[in-house]
């Protein structure tokens, strides 16, 4: 969970990332119109700067939509988080106690104390599904689901449409959700 914990391959190292950027660079020439959201340069992507460091690897949760049918069951699906986020811990199957000193950065850059990492289930009528490492934010207003991490474990997509969305299956295509 830690944020030291990740690593960048090539783009520690100076040349590396001089070579990768000009193979970017001289891959796509539409990417000189990009704008980079760290240094605000043009020619390359957050992903691909030079200030890019594991600090912009930090959890992060923005909450973009409200879905009645999980909101029901408490979660708010967020497409701008990277992490699983509730402030209420008796709703977890399991927990321990967070000894690291990582924060949760929300939208208006404030960071709040995690202090601890849960385990928990969604129970819906067709389908029961995981949620691991869940952070314990004791501030946090709402409960937060990454549509990512959700995606991932527990083998499902959504499918955005303009005034509604679907959570499927990702193998059979079937509708376990809606909102």
């Amino acid at each position: 969970m830690s944020a030291s914990s990740f690593h960048h391959g090539s783009r520690e190292s100076g040349t590396g990332w001089q070579q990768h950027s000009r193979e970017v660079s001289n891959s796509n020439q539409n990417f000189q119109n990009v704008k980079c959201q760290l240094c605000y340069g043009f020619g390359h992507s957050a992903k691909y700067c030079s200030q890019f460091t594991s600090q912009h690897l930090q959890a992060t949760a923005n909450l973009a939509f409200q879905n009645p049918q999980l909101s029901s069951t408490g979660w708010f699906p967020n497409t701008g988080a990277n992490q699983y986020v509730t402030p209420d811990l008796a709703s977890m199957t399991s927990s321990e106690p967070y000894l690291g000193s990582d924060q949760l950065h929300v939208g208006d850059g404030k960071g709040l104390v995690i202090s601890h990492i849960a385990q928990s289930k969604l129970y819906t009528p067709k389908r029961t599904f995981i949620l691991s490492n869940v952070l314990h934010v004791p501030h946090i207003k709402k409960p937060l689901l990454s549509v990512q991490k959700f995606c991932i474990e527990n083998n499902v997509f959504f499918e955005f449409h303009s005034s509604v969305f679907y959570v499927k299956d990702l193998i059979t295509k079937e509708v376990l959700l809606s909102g």
